[in-house]
């Protein structure tokens, strides 16, 4: 039994010790790589975190560029902006461009520059500031080059179905303002048709009330400058002031008198009262 016993111990003795061998052999031949792949995993993870930190901070910056932009109402940095990030933030630069469209059709409306500084009275400051007929058309067209550089490149897709929809409504304004009215139709048609498809009720109603609209805009009565304006010479009334009395003058009006009215007499002299007739003496008799 003891023997029995004894062979039963050796024999646990020598698993146990290939088991340990077999072990020893294995971290042997395949520790290296776990470790390596372990720390390849790690730093894979830390690179992506740093990545994506890189990534968003990136965006807000570009974010914060636009918005300083955007705030300068100038639109040659927005357009600057626009070609610097329209690789990185498509959406970004389509946004910029459409901010620089409305300025120009903003300045063609109003018939100044952009970024023109007024006087308190609204004029501009400089004279030169004031389009012309053929600035305001060159203004015109440089909101519709903006327009249309934006719908080629954001029509048909979806993530960009706004874009899609400012720069039709932008092209349909131009149209407007040049007088091209079955162009702006045409557009704002698409317009209603994108945003129904897209699912923007609100945006297929406005294109609708446009269209609605339409004709009313071909009697409008051309705003003249002031320039066109004619003037004309208003008399002045004279302002009525207080009455100014000279220290020297001799006040005849009673209802202008500064001294107080006589007082009239309490006693005035009443008609004498009638008095008793004395009796007739007769006449003495001649003797």
């Amino acid at each position: 039994m003891d023997k029995r016993h004894q062979q039963i111990e050796e024999g646990k003795g020598l698993v146990e010790s290939r088991l340990n061998v077999e072990f020893v052999d294995f971290l042997r031949k395949w520790s290296t790589p776990i470790v390596t792949l372990v720390a390849v995993t790690a730093l894979a993870f830390m690179g992506w975190n740093k990545y994506s930190e890189y990534k968003v901070a990136a965006r807000d910056k570009a974010d914060t560029q636009l918005n300083d932009a955007e705030r300068s109402s100038s639109p040659s940095s927005l357009l600057a902006f626009a070609g610097e990030n329209a690789a990185a933030y498509p959406s970004l630069a389509m946004r910029a461009r459409l901010d620089a469209a409305n300025i120009y059709l903003s300045a063609a409306v109003r018939g100044l520059r952009p970024a023109s500084p007024l006087n308190a009275d609204g004029t501009p400051q400089n004279a030169e500031d004031l389009l012309t007929a053929q600035s305001r058309d060159e203004q015109l067209g440089l909101a519709a080059a903006e327009y249309q550089r934006v719908l080629d490149g954001a029509s048909g897709k979806p993530e960009y179905v706004l874009h899609t929809l400012n720069s039709l409504f932008g092209l349909g304004a131009v149209a407007e303002c040049k007088g091209e009215f079955d162009t702006a139709k045409g557009l704002l048609d698409r317009a209603k048709s994108v945003a129904k498809a897209a699912g923007f009720p609100g945006l297929a109603a406005t294109a609708e009330k446009r269209l609605a609209t339409l004709d009313d805009l071909k009697d409008l009565p051309r705003l003249l400058s002031r320039s066109e304006i004619p003037s004309y010479d208003v008399p002045k009334q004279p302002v009525p002031g207080p009455a100014v009395v000279p220290a020297d003058s001799t006040l005849t009006e009673p209802s202008l008198s500064l001294e107080p009215a006589p007082k009239k007499e309490a006693d005035e002299k009443q008609p004498d009262e009638a008095k008793p007739e004395e009796p007739v003496k007769p006449e003495p008799k001649p003797k």
